[in-house]
């Protein structure tokens, strides 16, 4: 579910990049498994092999978007016990969801 937070299409809420290059959407685990993957595809891929998918160097340099993608991590450990719990999720997203705010002009 994290995952969906940044691995989403074109028609998510997140704006593109300051450099305005947009790139195609692809799949978790798109190059590792067929395009229709079956269950025991990305059990093999997530369960055996360990693997997590691979966030884009680029969202390093937008403060929300390195936010989301350390979450991720962290979401990630191998340890269940090591992982962030919900509500430290929601949390952090409040956390960068008000950074995202305009601060208001009192006049």
């Amino acid at each position: 579910m994290v995952w969906s937070l940044l691995g989403v299409p074109s028609d998510c809420p997140i704006p593109p990049p300051s450099s305005g290059i947009v790139e195609d959407y692809k799949p978790p685990f798109y190059d590792v498994v067929p395009n229709d993957p079956s269950f025991e595809d990305m059990k093999k891929v997530v369960c055996v092999d360990q693997q997590t998918p691979t966030i884009p160097n680029r969202l390093a340099a937008d403060p929300v978007l390195s936010g989301l993608a350390q979450m991720m991590r962290e979401c990630w450990y191998p340890n269940p016990s090591a992982r962030l719990t919900a509500l430290r999720i929601k949390k952090t997203l409040q956390k960068l969801s008000n950074g995202l705010e305009k601060p208001k002009v009192i006049h």
